[in-house]
């Protein structure tokens, strides 16, 4: 698959066969956020990779839990809008609305302030989520699990530093389903010539 190919293809997956991803393969994903471009080289980050069933369902517990705190605030009645009730709702599932059970997941930890850190991490990201589709892999960026990011049992077990902040995480596995096309509005470029 070439590259445009490969963009235009990945989906995200929110169902994962029961199957362990080998670690080479998920080398190769961390390896590809490694070489994005960062803000004058930083390189702000670090990638954690989770395989173990029992860390990955405490994470999502946690970051269930760290949610339903969230979704209390101001903050995310701002952010969130109408969608609270939503996301408190899938919060208290007993299924994992976090993971998707998937075998394993990454998460991307920002390690310094840097310029442009946000753009720095979204980069790294979508390298990753790119690798992981060229390698038949599904991901899916899960922005409810940042939270966690703030739980202590979280910052223990992944021995996060007190200035490191958890600003991404996704999963990683072999598709159990194969997602619909997106629509796309390709009306949105100008060009001035």
């Amino acid at each position: 698959m070439n590259t445009i190919e490969t963009i235009k293809t990945r989906r995200s997956v929110r169902k994962y066969k029961n199957m362990p991803v080998p670690k080479e393969l998920l080398q190769q994903i961390v390896e590809a956020g490694i070489c994005a471009p960062s803000s004058m080289n930083k390189q702000p980050w670090r990638f954690i990779v989770v395989t173990k069933p029992d860390t990955i369902k405490t994470l999502a517990d946690e970051a269930k839990s760290e949610l339903l705190k969230f979704l209390q605030t101001e903050e995310a009645k701002k952010k969130y809008g109408d969608a609270v009730g939503r996301f408190a709702k899938r919060a208290q599932s007993p299924d994992d609305i976090i993971f998707y059970n998937a075998p394993s997941v990454i998460l991307v930890i920002q390690t310094q302030e840097a310029a442009n850190g946000q753009f720095d991490h979204g980069l790294a990201t979508q390298n990753m989520l790119l690798a992981a589709h060229e390698l038949e892999l599904g991901t899916v960026v899960v922005g409810l699990a940042v939270p966690m990011g703030k739980s202590t049992t979280v910052r223990s077990l992944l021995k996060m530093k007190k200035d490191e902040k958890l600003v991404i995480a996704f999963p990683v596995g072999y598709p159990d389903e194969t997602p619909d096309d997106l629509d796309r509005d390709f009306d949105v470029v100008d060009w001035v010539e």
